[in-house]
Formats: C-alpha cells, sequence, structure tokens
C-alpha cells in the first residue's frame, strides 16, 4: 500500500453515522497508542453526519492501519487536495 486509501462511513439516520463514525475513530485512536506505528501516518476525515463521513488514509496510515482499511473496504486514491479543510484524526508521530 503506497498510496492513498479512503473509507466512507453512511449510514441512513444520522444519530447512527455519527456513533459509527465516532466508534471508528476510536479504534483508530486506541490502535495507534498500542501498537508502534510509523512516524508518519496521519488519518483525516471530512463530511458529516447527515452526507456520511469519510476518512483517508496516508500511504504510512494506510500500512499501519492496513487490516481496518481492508475491513471497511477501502479504495485507492490520489493524495487529497483539500487537506488543510479537513480534521486531522490522528497524527502518528512519535519520538
Amino acid at each position: 500500500m503506497d498510496q492513498w486509501y479512503f473509507i466512507h462511513i453512511d449510514w441512513k439516520h444520522a444519530k447512527s453515522s455519527r456513533a459509527v463514525s465516532k466508534a471508528f475513530e476510536t479504534v483508530l485512536v486506541d490502535e495507534l497508542s498500542v501498537l508502534e506505528r510509523p512516524t508518519d501516518c496521519p488519518v483525516y476525515r471530512k463530511g458529516d453526519e447527515f452526507q456520511g463521513f469519510t476518512y483517508f488514509f496516508f500511504p504510512g496510515a494506510a500500512i499501519a492501519f492496513a487490516p481496518l482499511v481492508q475491513i471497511w473496504k477501502g479504495v485507492g486514491v490520489s493524495e487529497p487536495t483539500n487537506l488543510q479543510q479537513m480534521k486531522l484524526i490522528v497524527r502518528g508521530i512519535f519520538g
């Protein structure tokens, strides 16, 4: 995995979408704190509970979180051009 990946979380009900998104973010943060990860593995989020949430995984994050990317059927994409408009969920910088 040497490219960006995205995962989209979309549910029919806004409350469910928000809850699943928060649970997904908790898993990302917990996994990052438990296991040693690459020094550069940011994950960004855009969207809302009405349109769904999309998570963008930097190539290092796609490797670090490969099981999650596979389970959630992540799709390879080119680097997003609007990262500054997205929320940084995990940074993954150690040292």
